[in-house]
């Protein structure tokens, strides 16, 4: 399930959407771009979470071993 998704806002037009709202900033005539877009915005968003996720992580002792965050995730 993706975190923001392409969807028309006109007859010609896409934009990349959060919900029922989208960014103005995005808007094209190219559905294909919109969903390039709408890719890797949810990419971004996911690797934020994966940044948050590895500072709880190191806070509770996960690598202490001399794992990392990336060990933990293969």
């Amino acid at each position: 399930m993706a975190k923001y998704n392409a969807k028309p806002i006109n007859a010609t037009e896409y934009a990349v959407f959060a919900g029922s709202s989208y960014f103005t900033h995005t808007v094209t005539t190219n559905e294909n771009d919109a969903k390039i877009q709408a890719a890797m915005k949810t990419a971004h968003w996911h690797q934020a979470q994966m940044d948050k996720m590895e500072k709880v992580l190191e806070k509770l002792g996960a690598f202490d071993d001399g794992a990392n965050f990336g060990d933990l995730m293969s």
